[in-house]
């Protein structure tokens, strides 16, 4: 479906990524690809919503943490 990106001036283990959803909802993301995909047994329904808002959260190896805000348009 797609793909959460972000990149981290470290090297070694600090500039090692995961992500994570921060809100859960009808999406799954992949922790070492970003790969953003619909979440097992979800139902989408672009009549009643047609624009999904969520957060995937990312990770470096030192624990720091930021936002990334995602939207998906449903056609």
């Amino acid at each position: 479906m797609g793909r959460v990106s972000a990149s981290d001036p470290d090297s070694g283990a600090n500039g090692t990524l995961s992500y994570r959803l921060a809100d859960g909802g009808p999406f799954a993301v992949n922790p070492v690809t970003g790969d953003v995909t619909v979440a097992k047994g979800a139902r989408l329904d672009f009549e009643t919503e047609p624009r999904i808002e969520t957060t995937v959260t990312v990770t470096d190896g030192g624990g720091l943490t930021a936002p990334l805000p995602v939207t998906v348009n449903l056609d």
